[in-house]
């Protein structure tokens, strides 16, 4: 018989991990955190369950918390927007969501990471993956997941430069597709064998040459959402790139036009067969993968971040 995992997520030695007492996300509470970067989770008060695991991989503790604390609470009439990097607070209007929806307070526990802004990223990965592993999804509002009945405020390029979209509240009888289940988390089958067909319970396709411009004759890549692994094709003990893309087939010459930094860069793929997934759940088979990779390496796929 199977054993079930032990949920020790809200644990202060999580992962061997030292965390934070949980405290009041307020900005007043925020401030005694330690000014320098690490890792961070969230958990709404009173639920069994936690809301983000994060990271401020360059930017204090202190300083990005209560920053995220202002972005995320300072209006309360109007969802905040979100960002296109990290320094803009992502997770921010999906926590105001759930505060006008559902009357959420939220509890944040945090731990320094004396490490580089890549490690810290790739930590931030493998806890993701562990959790969704005990739990049986991602946390309330990581990858991209939101409130079913609001649409997101967004940050996007246009040909007029950076255009923004302030989210709302859907119609009645409308349903945000990011608030759907989560993939189910991927193993840890053939973990350290990277090379391997079926790398963490997936069936890999072929290993592509990414020195040739173009798609080479006699392969195949999928015209439509996949993700894509790039490794070391010399000793295929490195993993260079896990990533995503709507069309891999389109944007092959794209990814093989980038510096990898390796004298024989190879590609294959991993899609499914109705590639109708939605994004939040891709996202979460990325994040698998480079946390699988950071458990054994304890550091993540050398170019990821």
């Amino acid at each position: 018989m199977v054993q079930p995992q032990v949920k020790t997520f809200f644990e202060q030695t999580w992962c061997g991990i030292a965390w934070s007492d949980w405290l009041p996300f307020t900005r007043a509470q925020m401030a005694r955190l330690p000014g320098r970067p690490g890792l961070y989770r969230l958990r709404a008060a009173g639920s069994e369950d936690l809301f983000y695991i994060g990271a401020s991989p360059t930017r204090g503790l202190r300083m990005y918390l209560t920053g995220l604390h202002q972005a995320a609470f300072r209006d309360r009439s109007q969802m905040p927007y979100g960002g296109m990097d990290a320094w803009d607070y992502l997770v921010a209007p999906a926590l105001w969501t759930w505060r006008d929806a559902e009357g959420c307070s939220y509890e944040c526990s945090a731990a320094p990471i004396d490490a580089t802004r890549q490690v810290i990223e790739g930590l931030m990965c493998a806890l993701l993956w562990e959790y969704r592993r005990v739990q049986g999804e991602s946390p309330r509002v990581n990858y991209g997941r939101f409130h079913p009945h609001y649409r997101a405020s967004a940050t996007f390029l246009t040909n007029r430069g950076r255009q923004r979209l302030r989210g709302a509240r859907l119609p009645e009888g409308h349903t945000n597709l990011a608030a759907d289940e989560s993939h189910a988390p991927l193993p840890p089958m053939a973990i350290e064998r990277i090379s391997d067909t079926y790398w963490m319970g997936l069936h890999w396709g072929e290993w592509i040459d990414l020195r040739a411009p173009d798609t080479p004759r006699g392969t195949s890549l999928p015209r439509g959402p996949a993700i894509y692994a790039v490794a070391n094709g010399q000793t295929w003990d490195e993993l260079l790139f896990v990533g995503f893309k709507w069309d891999l087939h389109a944007a092959y010459a794209s990814i093989a036009r980038r510096p990898w930094d390796c004298p024989l860069p190879a590609l294959r793929a991993y899609t499914v067969g109705a590639q109708d997934l939605p994004e939040h759940q891709w996202r979460e088979l990325v994040g698998d993968l480079v946390g699988g990779y950071f458990s054994i390496k304890r550091e993540p796929p050398r170019l990821q971040f």
